[in-house]
C-alpha cells in the first residue's frame, strides 16, 4: 500500500468520524433523549458530548495533518500556501475555501465546546430559583439575578444552534472535497 494510500484512507475516515458522528447526534441522539425527563437527557448528553469531544477534535486533528499531507502531494506545499501562489488556479481556490470552511468548523466547534461547558457548569451548580424582579431566574448568593441569555436552558439552545451551523459547514467542506476530487 502506498503512502498517498495511506494519508487518503486517514483523511476519509476522519471526515466519516467528525461529520458522520455530528449527524449521528443530530439524527439519532438527541431525538431519542426527547422522551426523557430534562435532568436524565442533560446528564445522558452531558456524558455523549464529554465523549465524542475527544473523538471530534481527534478526528479534526488527522483531519488536518493528513489535509496538509494531501494539499502537498498536488504540490501546495508550505511554500505555496505562504506566498499565495496556491491562489493562481481553481483547484487551489476551491482547496482555500475548503480549508477555511475547515477553520470555521474549528471556530465553531471550540464555540459550542465553551459554550456547552458554560451551560452545563451553570446547571450543576443547582440554584435556588424563585421569582426575581422582571421574571428572571433567581438564585441565591453574589450574583442573584442572571438575564436570560445566561441561563443553562439560553446556553443549551445557542450550543444547539452552534452544532447545527457546524454541521452545515462540515457538509460544505465535504462537497468541496468532492469537488475538488473531481478536479
Amino acid at each position: 500500500m502506498s503512502w498517498s494510500l495511506v494519508i487518503v484512507t486517514l483523511h476519509i475516515l476522519a471526515a466519516i468520524t467528525w461529520v458522520g458522528g455530528m449527524i449521528f447526534l443530530a439524527m439519532v441522539t438527541v431525538p431519542a433523549l426527547r422522551g426523557l425527563e430534562p435532568p436524565l437527557r442533560a446528564a445522558v448528553l452531558r456524558a455523549v458530548g464529554r465523549r465524542f469531544r475527544v473523538v471530534g477534535w481527534g478526528a479534526l486533528t488527522v483531519l488536518v495533518i493528513t489535509g496538509l499531507l494531501n494539499a502537498a502531494r498536488y504540490g501546495y506545499g508550505p511554500y505555496e500556501l505562504v506566498t499565495g501562489q496556491w491562489l493562481e488556479s481553481d483547484f487551489g481556490r476551491l482547496l482555500a475555501l475548503k480549508l477555511a470552511l475547515v477553520a470555521a468548523m474549528a471556530g465553531l466547534t471550540l464555540a459550542h465546546d465553551l459554550v456547552g461547558q458554560r451551560a452545563n457548569a451553570l446547571a450543576t451548580r443547582a440554584p435556588a430559583r424563585g421569582p426575581a424582579l422582571g421574571g428572571h431566574p433567581q438564585e441565591s448568593g453574589p450574583d442573584a439575578i442572571r438575564d436570560d441569555a445566561s441561563t443553562p436552558e439560553a446556553l443549551r439552545a445557542r450550543s444547539s444552534w452552534l452544532a447545527a451551523v457546524n454541521l452545515f459547514v462540515a457538509l460544505m467542506a465535504v462537497v468541496a472535497a468532492i469537488l475538488l476530487v473531481r478536479m
